[in-house]
């Protein structure tokens, strides 16, 4: 049986006026940081307005049990009090009775509850008695009372049971099972770096246990290790379980600031010396406590300076980094190549740069373009004037850059002056010259002699005709010669101009009068231009004349073939034929013209004849023009022409049916009959249509003014009489499901039916009926005339299928939707029209399955039918099938040094397990350790126990007590034990290094040792190698006291077993007092007095230590040799 920690819950339920919840309640462990499993949970069914306490609870005898006792309320209709039944004035006592001796309520038996929800809630305790028998089993039931009144009304309550069986107790042979938890940031080394939470898990599947320590622990503040120890005792004994925190949460401390220079610079930049240190886990090998930062390499650019950095790292993982930051600038600025020109030139040379720096930019802004200008000419023809230009940058980088050129700004030298002449003339002038240059030198295509000559006439008086000749030199200056005169080639200019342009055919209708203009656009007319001369009627007449200019040319002119006609030509008009007696044409009317001239003659022909067509009072007009634009017209007026018949409308009126077709007597009318022109004259009549007919033609005749004639002529169709249809109105009273028909005929003997297949049809009633109203159709038969006829169906038909709506008779009684049991499932039957035969009924479902289904079939008034099913359908009666195997294995030893994890498989061939498979863990350290475990359906069975035992775990690494020899000599090999031990699985495998005896010293052998679980332990063992050291000779005595001279030298003798250098050791002494028990050797012979000194006499293999001793000393005094073995070897000597 298992104990619970206080705060155990074992629940069932009491509903009161409340609603159920869907699922089972979910039972909580108690916050103590151990997790618990109850034993006393009362699975929750579904059960309306009542107690669920379904899931049997085992017992053994003499063991106890709590049960939580609440209310939930439930509105259903039944309770006169809605809402809950219970509050803080009215409280509603639930009391829990045993139905056999079997089990035997505790005292109280009853609590009080002062509201609704689990929230409120009491417990009581029962105990199966001593003398129960296995199988032996009692119901508990938890009764409800009180609470709340109204007037005549009060609350009703569902009780609620669960049962209790007993079992044969258990035996347990595992002690529990302690699983720490540490929750937390974790950092390097085992070491958190923040607040870390230990909580622990104790199970034990086999009896109750007791625990303490086990309750959650948080670590906030840094330490070095802080220990808590969780123990758990069960009947299967005692497990303790211990983990230790280490906590650092701080970061390492860094002395000074980060360093940011933010001024260019072009050499590296060094920190001061920093310091770093931790005062919790303490700094990591890797991390220096002492260390400086160099910026040297340059910067990307001005916004990513050089950066260096060092991070410091403690053992616990937490950083803290110091930086250094430089702008490092170590390239010269980029300048754009020295620019030489080479050629000459005549002016300054501009020459363009280009500079820039990519890193700490140029010092001055302009200089990333500048020019530099070359002025000065050059000294020589063959040295070029240059000027140089410094760039620099901000962090102090430079470069030179220089423009040179070739400068001549000297013109070129030419012979004689300038020829100006100013006199008009008609012939070339020519002169010669000659061109040099002293510095450049005259540009090739520069001729040093040439001759101008002047032969183009001038543009104008005040722009004479020049000539120049310009010589240049290689550098561009030039020097130009001239010469200037007035030239005139060219005639006059002599014209003609008429008064009056003659028209196209070359001729005038007034006088004409001939002027003359005249002009020289150089040396100008001399004299006057001629006078005018004038004309009058005449063909072919001329005018001549002449003029000369200042330089003698002379112009002529003529002005021919003048013709003038002042006399207009004669035109006249005709018709081809006279109108009616009506002054009325009824076709087209042509008018003719007749025209002359004598002189120039007619422009063209004479008009051509003009047809009229139709229109009223219409008339023609015509001119003729003669060559010289002399002007004649003529008319004639008064014609009426009308070619066109006039409109002749005949229309019908009466009562029109369809289409064409008139259903009663027809009338005819003229009116609306016209004539646009000459207008209408008269029209025929024509008399009404009052009988039947398929069709009679009518018609009139229409004549207007001018003698046109028209007709007007109509069909008309006649039809009074509707058509005929066979039988007789059809209706039917009683229910169908199917359609009724029936067939007809229709005829009509006049206009014909308008729909042909109208002549046989049939009506079928097909559409479902409503309560109120029968399924009607109906069928109208018209003839072409628009006349008809009605037949009429009428039924009661209801072709749908009544419903059937079916649910299981209660909820399910497992988990997630499963039953345990057979399932009762209840059918209804619904029918909205013709009603349904039967209510329903009930079937039962009791094949296992996770899809199950049952159907029902019901049947309406009608005749129609339906089944409705109930699927989806999950029954499981059968429990789960529980696996425990092994999954971490045991080593070739059969020992475990950690958690052993095994798989817990479920099977289940019903609604399947709740998990198919998960692992468990068992803890701890032992050599027979054992788990067991259950596991669930989805449908809430649960299966019997398994378990597996045997397993051994050794979490503990060897430990050592290595053994060395009582002295290590320099150069004599000897080994040391191990000596390791394991107190639980026992040692596999020891070893320790060799001594390295080479040297003498402190040194450290290591030490390795593996035990049959696998856990190895490596420790290093420090030990000491020693000089041989064989005592003082002579005239040193051991163990006397020897009588030396104040200020002597005495000679130490020892020996260390061979020649070991002479960095072997140092010497000391102190006074003492003397020991008057030591017996006194003779007096020690001495050397000669000097300073204290070390050798080696190779001979006797012996150190001589010469000691000078201070003439001042008097008593007793210790001669001390401190050697390098780290052993102090001492002498004692009396002064007299």
């Amino acid at each position: 049986m298992k104990r619970f920690p206080v705060g155990a819950l074992v629940l069932t339920t009491l509903m009161a006026c409340g609603q159920m919840p869907d699922q089972a309640p979910t039972v909580k462990a108690p916050q103590q940081g151990a997790t618990v499993k109850p034993l006393d949970t009362v699975n929750l069914g579904d059960v309306k307005n009542g107690t669920v306490a379904s899931g049997d609870v085992t017992k053994t005898k003499n063991e106890t049990g709590k049960v939580r006792l609440y209310i939930v309320a439930d509105d259903n209709g039944k309770d006169k009090i809605p809402g809950c039944n219970a509050d803080a004035s009215n409280p509603v006592t639930i009391t829990l009775s045993s139905s056999s001796s079997v089990v035997v309520v505790g005292s109280p038996a009853s609590v009080d509850v002062y509201g609704c929800g689990d929230t409120n809630y009491g417990e009581v305790s029962y105990k199966v008695v001593s003398n129960a028998k296995a199988g032996e089993s009692s119901i508990l039931t938890a009764n409800a009372s009180g609470g709340i009144k109204k007037k005549d009304a009060i609350g009703t309550f569902t009780a609620g049971s669960f049962k209790v069986t007993v079992t044969e107790p258990k035996t347990d042979t595992t002690p529990p099972i302690i699983t720490p938890t540490v929750s937390g940031t974790q950092g390097d080394n085992s070491w958190y770096t923040s607040d870390a939470t230990l909580t622990w898990s104790v199970v034990d599947n086999e009896s109750q246990y007791t625990s303490t320590g086990c309750d959650s622990r948080t670590v906030s503040s840094d330490t070095s290790g802080v220990t808590f120890t969780c123990t758990a005792t069960s009947a299967g004994g005692t497990t303790e379980k211990s983990v230790t925190i280490k906590r650092d949460a701080t970061a390492p401390v860094i002395s000074g600031e980060n360093i940011v220079n933010t001024t260019w610079r072009n050499t590296s930049l060094s920190s001061p010396e920093f310091s770093a240190s931790d005062s919790g886990s303490g700094l990591t090998v890797s991390s220096p406590a002492k260390f400086t930062l160099t910026a040297s390499s340059e910067s990307a650019s001005a916004t990513e300076p050089t950066l260096v950095s060092q991070t410091i790292k403690d053992n616990a993982g937490n950083t803290a980094t110091r930086t250094l930051s430089a702008l490092i600038d170590k390239t010269a600025p980029t300048v754009s190549a020295n620019v030489a020109d080479t050629a000459w030139r005549n002016e300054d040379f501009n020459a363009d740069f280009t500079a820039s720096d990519s890193l700490s930019g140029l010092a001055k802004a302009s200089d990333a373009s500048f020019t530099i200008t070359v002025s000065a000419q050059s000294p020589s023809a063959t040295t070029p004037s240059v000027v140089t230009y410094t760039v620099t940058d901000k962090a102090g980088n430079s470069t030179i850059r220089q423009a040179s050129a070739m400068i001549d700004k000297t013109a070129p030298t030419i012979s004689d002056a300038d020829v100006v002449e100013t006199a008009w003339r008609n012939t070339d002038l020519s002169r010669s010259f000659t061109a040099s240059d002293a510095l450049s030198g005259l540009n090739t295509e520069s001729r040093s002699s040439f001759t101008l000559t002047a032969s183009a006439e001038s543009a104008n008086a005040s722009s004479p005709t020049i000539i120049t000749e310009t010589v240049t030199d290689r550098a561009g200056n030039s020097a130009t010669r001239i010469i200037s005169t007035l030239i005139d080639k060219t005639a006059p200019t002599l014209s003609a101009k008429r008064s009056a342009k003659p028209n196209g055919d070359g001729w005038n209708n007034t006088d004409v009068t001939v002027s003359f203009e005249c002009s020289d656009a150089l040396s100008g007319v001399d004299g006057k231009c001629p006078s005018e001369q004038t004309f009058g009627e005449g063909a072919n007449q001329s005018a001549t004349a002449s003029v000369s200019d200042h330089a003698g040319n002379i112009a002529r002119v003529t002005e021919s073939n003048i013709n003038i006609d002042k006399t207009p030509p004669t035109i006249s008009a005709s018709a081809n034929r006279n109108p009616n007696g009506a002054g009325w044409y009824n076709a087209d009317v042509t008018v003719s013209f007749t025209c002359n001239d004598s002189l120039s003659g007619l422009s063209g022909s004479c008009p051509v004849s003009k047809v009229l067509g139709e229109g009223a009072n219409q008339s023609v007009t015509a001119s003729v023009t003669d060559k010289a634009g002399n002007t004649a017209s003529a008319s004639r007026g008064g014609i009426n022409v009308d070619k066109t018949a006039p409109v002749a409308l005949l229309t019908a009126s009466g009562t029109k049916g369809n289409g064409d077709w008139y259903v009663g007597d027809v009338s005819f009318s003229t009116a609306g009959s016209n004539d646009a022109l000459s207008g209408l004259r008269d029209c025929t009549a024509i008399a009404p249509l009052t009988t039947d007919t398929k069709g009679t033609e009518v018609g009139t005749t229409c004549t207007d003014v001018a003698g046109n004639t028209a007709q007007a002529k109509l069909t008309v169709k006649r039809d009074t009489v509707a058509p005929i249809i066979s039988g007789a109105d059809i209706t039917e009273a009683a229910w169908r499901n199917t359609d009724l028909s029936a067939a007809f005929t229709a005829s009509d003997e006049t206009s014909g039916l308008a729909n042909p297949g109208d002549a046989s049809f049939t009506l079928t009633a097909s559409d479902e009926s409503t309560l109120s109203a029968l399924t009607t159709v109906r069928k109208t038969v018209t003839d072409a005339a628009g006349n008809q006829a009605v037949r009429v169906l009428s039924a009661k038909i209801d072709k749908t299928a009544p419903e059937v709506t079916g649910a299981p008779a209660a909820q399910p009684d497992g988990t997630n939707g499963w039953y345990k049991t057979d399932i009762l499932v209840n059918f209804t039957c619904t029918d909205a029209l013709s009603g349904c035969t039967s209510a329903g009924g009930t079937d039962t479902v009791t094949t296992e399955g996770s899809n199950q289904s049952t159907s029902w079939t019901v049947t309406d008034q009608a005749g129609n039918s339906r089944t409705g099913s109930v699927t989806g359908l999950k029954l499981d009666k059968t429990k789960p099938v529980a696996t425990l195997t092994r999954v971490t294995l045991p080593n070739a030893q059969g020992w475990n040094n950690d958690d052993v994890s095994l798989k817990l498989g479920c099977t289940d061939n019903g609604s399947g397990c709740v998990s198919a498979e998960r692992l468990l863990t068992v803890t701890g350290e032992g050599d027979n350790l054992s788990l067991s475990s259950t596991v669930v359906d989805l449908a809430g069975h649960v299966s019997e126990t398994v378990m597996v035992s045997g397993i051994k775990i050794d979490r503990t690494k060897p430990t050592f007590d290595p053994t060395f020899p009582s002295q290590i000599l320099l150069g004599v090999s000897t080994s040391v034990d191990p000596r390791a031990g394991d107190t639980l699985s026992g040692i596999l495998s020891a070893s320790c290094g060799a001594l390295d005896t080479s040297s003498v010293g402190t040194k450290s052998v290591t030490c390795t040792a593996t035990d049959n679980a696998g856990n190895s332990e490596t420790k290093s063992f420090s030990y000491n190698v020693i000089y041989d050291f064989k005592g003082f000779f002579q005239p040193i005595s051991m163990g006397a006291l020897n009588v030396v001279k104040a200020g002597s030298a005495v000679p130490v003798k020892f020996s260390l077993g061979g020649n070991q250098g002479l960095d072997i050791m140092s010497a000391a002494s102190s006074a003492v007092t003397c020991n008057s028990a030591v017996p006194l050797d003779s007096d020690t012979p001495t050397v000669a007095a000097g300073n204290s000194s070390l050798s080696y006499d190779a001979a006797s293999g012996q150190y001589v230590y010469v000691w000078k001793t201070d003439k001042t000393w008097s008593g007793c005094r210790r001669l001390t040799l401190t050697f390098k073995d780290n052993t102090k070897q001492f002498v004692d000597f009396k002064f007299n």
